[in-house]
């Protein structure tokens, strides 16, 4: 008896993908929580790695006496450092002087001659219970006149102007130790003044216009630690919620793929 033609019958089977595609997708999934890990760590931790690293800071105060005729002695005061502002480091006290001098002379004789001056304005600054600064500032001046033109103007060949001449100088220390004199409420008392001389040398017959004044400044720079800031409820529960974001995809990348 023939026997019929049996026809099997097709299996489905699953297609897998060639195991290089599966290899490359593996690798591209650990890759990618990887770097989903450390941008977490960066995230979360920055802050913290960052908290507490203050930069010094300065702060600085300044007065000025204005520009006075001399001789003159004026009060100055500056404030204190805030210890509410955070650690004081280092003190640094500066004094500036500028000298103006406003000159003419004028040639009476008969005979020429040559004029000279030198016009000195002696700063000073006193507080803290002693001088601090005391410096010298000077303007001169030299000019060769013929005999009297006949005109007292300060001009002409008998004359010469000099016009407003200026000169400055400044001078200053610092404390690294003995802040506390600086620190709390309150201000520092300062005295800062200045005295004028000249020396004018010439014909025996000679007319001259000198006016003197100065101006100082006063300045307090204070270098400080900031206070440190505390952590608030908000950093803490964004640290525990970056602990668990690391957790889950710690478990993911250790997860073995199901075939």
């Amino acid at each position: 008896m023939p026997q019929s033609a049996i026809s099997p019958t097709p299996i489905a089977l699953k297609a897998r993908p060639p195991i290089v595609f599966r290899l490359a997708r593996s690798l591209s999934a650990m890759l990618s929580a990887f770097s989903a890990r450390r941008f977490l760590a960066l995230a979360v931790f920055a802050p913290f790695a960052t908290a507490g690293l203050a930069s010094a800071t300065t702060l600085s105060f300044s007065e000025a006496t204005g520009r006075l005729d001399t001789d003159w002695a004026v009060p100055l005061a500056l404030a204190r450092f805030d210890p509410t502002l955070g650690t004081l480091t280092q003190v640094v006290l500066r004094f500036d002087g500028v000298a103006f001098t406003d000159a003419a002379v004028e040639n009476l004789g008969r005979a020429p001659g040559t004029v000279s001056f030198q016009n000195a304005v002696d700063f000073r600054l006193d507080g803290l219970g002693a001088n601090l600064f005391s410096f010298g500032v000077t303007n001169s001046g030299v000019q060769a006149l013929a005999g009297f033109d006949g005109n007292t103007d300060f001009a002409g060949s008998s004359g010469y102007t000099w016009g407003e001449l200026s000169a400055a100088q400044s001078a200053s220390t610092q404390w690294l130790t003995g802040l506390d004199a600086f620190t709390g409420p309150g201000m520092l008392d300062f005295q800062a003044a200045a005295t004028a001389a000249t020396q004018l040398t010439g014909p025996a017959n000679l007319r001259s216009r000198i006016r003197t004044s100065g101006e100082a400044t006063v300045t307090l720079e204070y270098t400080y630690e900031p206070a440190a800031v505390p952590e608030t409820l908000p950093t803490a529960a964004a640290l525990a919620a970056g602990f668990v974001l690391l957790a889950g995809t710690r478990r993911r990348l250790t997860r073995p793929e199901q075939s």
